[in-house]
């Protein structure tokens, strides 16, 4: 009798085995692979951006990716910034990040106006029969007033001006920025000026002139332009 309920125990543990559990499904997210980036001497947020990501515009992503610049105009060598991938398109300030460089630009205004109003180069006046007056400019077409103060802000309005440091043209285009512009010429420099002021007219309608030009925006805040 022993052997029999032994036998029954065997047959019903070999056919009746539990249900196995559900394997556990767990979120998988892919992770931004990002590179670290040692500033170099005389580098700044755009020169970065135009190295990693082939356009000065993108300047955006790296403040946002390394929220504890406290000035996105003064970085130092050795600093070490963490570079994520390249997006579609230019990323949006952080609010917080948005806020801090706009309130940076208003305290700015006053120091760069008192040190350039003592040796104020003449302006060099460009005639736009065709530029529609704009109120702000801020986020549109340029008056040409506007253009007129950007350009001397920038070089001394001269369409040739080859600054030495990566910059190009009347309004010192970075070669990212300015192929993005879509226009014939493979330089800022070698443009006619009135094909740069398109360009740069463009530019600020697509990104506003205070992230594209902050100094000179700043100083025509103060002058009561913007």
């Amino acid at each position: 009798m022993q052997k029999e309920i032994v036998a029954g125990a065997i047959f019903l543990l070999t056919f009746i085995s539990p249900t196995p559990a559900p394997p556990i499904q767990t979120s998988q997210v892919k992770q931004e692979e990002m590179i670290v980036y040692a500033v170099q001497k005389e580098d700044t947020l755009g020169s970065i951006a135009e190295k990693q990501y082939g356009s000065g515009d993108y300047w955006t992503n790296i403040w946002n990716i390394n929220s504890w610049i406290e000035n996105p105009n003064i970085i130092e060598k050795d600093w070490i910034l963490n570079i994520k991938e390249k997006s579609d398109k230019p990323e949006e300030l952080k609010k917080e990040l948005a806020e801090k460089f706009f309130q940076r630009q208003i305290a700015y205004a006053p120091t760069i106006q008192a040190q350039t109003e003592a040796n104020q180069p003449q302006p060099t006046i460009i005639t736009q029969s065709d530029t529609k007056p704009i109120a702000t400019g801020a986020t549109g077409p340029l008056n040409e007033v506007q253009i007129n103060f950007l350009g001397n802000c920038e070089s001394g309005m001269s369409a040739g001006r080859n600054s030495g440091n990566g910059y190009y043209g009347a309004f010192q285009f970075s070669p990212g920025t300015w192929r993005s512009m879509g226009t014939a010429y493979d330089r800022a420099d070698l443009a006619p000026i009135d094909v740069q002021i398109d360009a740069v007219q463009r530019l600020i309608t697509r990104s506003g002139i205070f992230t594209q030009f902050p100094g000179c925006s700043a100083r025509m805040r103060a002058e009561g332009l913007l």
